[in-house]
């Protein structure tokens, strides 16, 4: 097959989130690198932490979707 599109690279910076996605061709493969940091204050999030870090995890969950694009050579 043959590799004809790749997600782009993204960061997200957030309060208490950090999160960095790279999509790399090397020859025929695709290398995909995530990190995730989460500094979380307490042993657990309040509601309104919750809610402050929704639109951060609705973005990294849509780059986990992300697809890449082949086609038969």
């Amino acid at each position: 097959v043959e590799i004809i599109a790749t997600p782009k690279p993204m960061s997200l910076k957030a309060e208490y989130v950090d999160y960095s996605a790279d999509y790399r061709r090397e020859g025929n493969t695709v290398v995909v690198t995530r990190r995730l940091d989460f500094h979380n204050p307490g042993a657990v999030c309040s509601p309104e932490m919750f809610r402050a870090l929704q639109p951060t995890l609705e973005a990294m969950i849509h780059d986990l979707g992300s697809q890449v694009i082949v086609q038969k050579s």
